[in-house]
């Protein structure tokens, strides 16, 4: 994993360096429509494009689904196992976490806290 690697790199020379990290955890969900900037969802947002997906893909390593729209856009949104393993991993590497975005967050995100 990304994620893993690089706190293993970071953190690798200095441990104390662990104590001034964190893993960042957006979220809110991303539109990545080419030639055009990467757009911020909320799960109000997200429920309303899932009716115009054409397809859907589970990234296992990841945790998340992606879907693609009617004009061919890229719809990401952070599943409940996505920000799980993120929260995890921070506890395994006894490092903090920071959650970006929180008002976008599907409410049931914050069971897991």
């Amino acid at each position: 994993m990304y994620i893993e690697n690089l706190i293993k790199d970071y953190t690798s020379k200095n441990e104390n360096l662990k104590s001034m990290t964190s893993i960042s955890i957006d979220l809110s969900g991303y539109k990545f429509c080419l030639n055009q900037p990467r757009s911020s969802i909320n799960v109000t947002s997200f429920q309303t494009m899932l009716h115009n997906t054409t397809n859907s893909t589970w990234i296992e390593e990841c945790q998340e689904h992606s879907f693609t729209d009617s004009n061919n856009c890229e719809i990401m949104f952070p599943t409940i196992e996505y920000i799980e393993k993120r929260i995890n991993l921070a506890i395994q590497e006894g490092i903090d976490i920071t959650l970006c975005h929180i008002e976008a967050a599907h409410p049931n995100v914050f069971e897991l806290f």
